[in-house]
């Protein structure tokens, strides 16, 4: 006999159940969801913030990447996502920001004389599915132009929904 109906006042939430059969509605897929790094070392000019080029994809869902122009996340599914993002510069300040629609939103920094040459920034920011994209940018005021190094594990860019 199959049950149609559970009321949760006639079953404890905290016990644990043995399904047979498919459970829906339970958690989500977490997509969509990607991690792009940079293939290459990027240029950056100092006191200005530059995107950062991530143009080779480990994954990309639901192709809502764009990893040749606009480097941006464009997720068409509306919901909150987690987003992160790590630059790596040797030897210099830096700073890391994710931006949403532009606007820099969350923003993180290193100092030249912190022993690691990396930094990274995470955020759990909304879109609405359609028009809101994101961004990372790096900035350093070092007076010349420095590299950021290429390597998936140095700098790069990437995020999931959490919940819609």
């Amino acid at each position: 006999m199959a049950i149609d109906k559970i009321q949760s006042e006639s079953i404890n939430l905290a016990d644990n159940f043995a399904f047979t059969g498919t459970v829906t509605g339970a958690g989500e897929s977490n997509t969509p969801s990607f991690f792009a790094y940079l293939s290459s070392d990027q240029n950056i000019t100092s006191d200005t913030w530059t995107k950062l080029q991530c143009n080779t994809e480990e994954f990309d869902s639901d192709n809502n990447y764009d990893n040749s122009t606009n480097y941006r996340f464009t997720p068409t599914t509306a919901g909150k996502y987690y987003l992160f993002a790590q630059g790596f510069m040797n030897n210099s300040s830096i700073f890391v920001a994710i931006s949403k629609n532009g606007t820099r939103i969350a923003t993180t920094r290193k100092s030249a004389t912190d022993a690691d040459n990396g930094i990274a920034i995470s955020v759990i920011l909304t879109a609405n599915g359609s028009s809101d994209y994101f961004e990372a940018e790096v900035f350093h005021f070092e007076g010349a132009t420095i590299v950021t190094e290429a390597s998936e594990r140095r700098t790069h860019f990437g995020g999931f929904l959490l919940t819609t």
